[in-house]
């Protein structure tokens, strides 16, 4: 019980903590604090009012809410991390193949960041396929790691 109170203390006290000005952000993801609508590699694009798209797979469909599919194009081989603001099922797909993530994570509590999902890609075109979003506005970033 005792083990439990001072959890529970510890909890409180750190959600208190303010968060500082400036987030903190992991390497390569300083284009997260400056808010777009375009899509590239290392800058964050906001997209609003995602829904049910053609060709959604049948797992894309059970998964609920909303989805949206954005086509981006890799420069050079590498380790990419894909990061959103709020919660999303996120498959990157090359040539109808759907690419094995390599690594997840959250980001910082105070960073803004949800969600982080790497993957280790080959120069090209590739599809951002994101389901089950649940919020009207969710900030996406893809970063060269």
């Amino acid at each position: 019980m005792l083990v439990m109170i001072l959890g529970l203390m510890l909890a409180t006290e750190a959600a208190a903590q303010p968060c500082p000005v400036q987030p903190v952000l992991p390497r390569g993801f300083a284009g997260w604090t400056v808010p777009g609508n375009r899509p590239g590699i290392g800058r964050r694009f906001d997209v609003t009012g995602a829904r049910a798209v053609a060709g959604e797979t049948a797992q894309e469909r059970a998964r609920g809410g909303k989805a949206l599919v954005v086509e981006i194009t890799v420069p050079r081989a590498g380790s990419y991390a894909v990061a959103l603001s709020d919660a999303a099922w996120i498959d990157l797909v090359r040539d109808g193949k759907t690419q094995a993530a390599t690594g997840h994570q959250h980001g910082d509590t105070c960073s803004g960041i949800r969600k982080i999902v790497r993957f280790d890609l080959l120069p090209g075109q590739y599809q951002l396929r994101l389901s089950g979003i649940k919020a009207d506005r969710i900030g996406i970033i893809i970063a060269d790691q």
